[in-house]
């Protein structure tokens, strides 16, 4: 319609020029006030329609994530009530006296298992309310880092014999209020990664620092360094640090998920990695956490 309306405007330009002027001068002002009206009212008429049509993209883009969420969610529940028998299961079976040998490695294997699909199970429904909601939920309460700090140091040395884990830092309470599960699960992924991309024989550092309003942690290897080109995305869903490793064992989520837990908690992740100094993520907390009572 504005195609139409610019043309009739040149036809009068070209009418006024033909004639020499000799058309009266307000009957052309007129013919073009009504030819800018159309104009007007042919792009107010566009206008209300595209937004029309934004609007129901929108709506639509609306449903659809919320009939994702809840398809995730409803999966992910019926996925976790088997697999959650099936490790209390094999617990039962592993105590049990006498047990073979080989039946028991393989009950520990099926635990191993387990586990690994209880975690992607969570990746998944902390990406979808990442995403969706624009956070993940967090419940801060009074926590003592240090405490927490060894609990988790502890865990991963259990599941990672043999590897020796160095931490450094005042031993002095490091109290804030802060979500214990969730900062759990952050230091847990970072020393899960430092010590499965590191040499078997290295050590891993784990570095806690407290300052007036915040709590820094970074946790440091010598394993191969991230290449520059991949740091600035690292922290991006669906990124494995190692992008040649088996894709079923990982989604490529917990670093994302990490960032996105630090900043629910008003602070930040972030890495340094070179050949020289090794790969280091750290990990700063304001010791008031800014989304108290989220979630």
């Amino acid at each position: 319609m504005v195609d139409e309306y610019t043309l009739l405007l040149d036809v009068l330009f070209d009418l006024f020029a033909e004639t020499e002027g000799r058309l009266d001068v307000e009957v052309l002002r007129v013919l073009i006030h009504v030819a800018s009206m159309g104009v007007a009212a042919a792009v107010e008429q566009f206008s209300t329609e595209r937004e029309a049509d934004v609007k129901s993209a929108q709506e639509a883009l609306l449903k659809a994530h919320e009939y994702e969420a809840q398809l995730i969610g409803v999966v992910s529940h019926d996925l976790r009530n088997p697999l959650t028998i099936i490790v209390h299961c094999a617990e039962l079976m592993l105590r049990t006296e006498h047990l073979p040998a080989p039946a028991c490695r393989q009950l520990q294997r099926l635990r191993g298992a387990t586990d690994r699909a209880m975690r992607l199970i969570g990746d998944l429904l902390d990406f979808t309310q990442a995403r969706n909601q624009g956070r993940i939920p967090v419940k801060p309460v009074a926590v003592d880092m240090r405490l927490l700090l060894r609990q988790v140091i502890e865990e991963a040395m259990l599941t990672h014999p043999g590897r020796t884990i160095e931490r450094a830092g005042p031993d002095v309470r490091m109290v804030g209020r802060w979500d214990p599960d969730r900062i759990a699960q952050v230091l847990t992924n970072l020393l899960d990664n430092a010590l499965k991309f590191s040499p078997a024989d290295s050590l891993v550092r784990v570095e806690s620092d407290l300052a007036a309003d915040r709590v820094i942690v970074a946790v440091h290897n010598r394993g191969e360094p991230i290449p520059p080109e991949r740091l600035a995305s690292v922290f991006e869903p669906f990124q494995r640090a190692d992008p040649d490793a088996n894709p079923r064992a990982s989604l490529g989520l917990g670093l994302y998920i990490s960032r996105q837990l630090a900043q629910a908690h008003g602070g930040d992740l972030t890495v340094e990695s070179s050949a020289e100094a090794g790969t280091r993520f750290t990990l700063t907390l304001p010791r008031g956490c800014t989304r108290d009572g989220a979630g």
